[in-house]
């Protein structure tokens, strides 16, 4: 249930979820966390400039479960 976009990512990536988001982390393809928030909010905006190129997965954590889903950095 979780929305994002846009993805592929420019410097800018925002999450809407029905559920309060407990946790959230983008990890890179070797598994090392890259950023990591705590919002407990529904929607926010996470600044993805110091990101470089390439492919990332993103994790969020709700108290209704978790989802994980791939994004682009251009």
């Amino acid at each position: 249930m979780l929305s994002y976009y846009s993805n592929p990512v420019g410097n800018r990536l925002s999450i809407e979820s029905p559920y309060q988001i407990q946790s959230l982390a983008i990890y890179d393809l070797l598994s090392r966390e890259v950023l990591g928030k705590q919002p407990d909010k529904q929607k926010l905006t996470l600044d993805t400039y110091s990101l470089s190129a390439g492919v990332y997965m993103l994790n969020v954590a709700t108290a209704e479960g978790k989802q994980t889903v791939k994004l682009v950095k251009k």
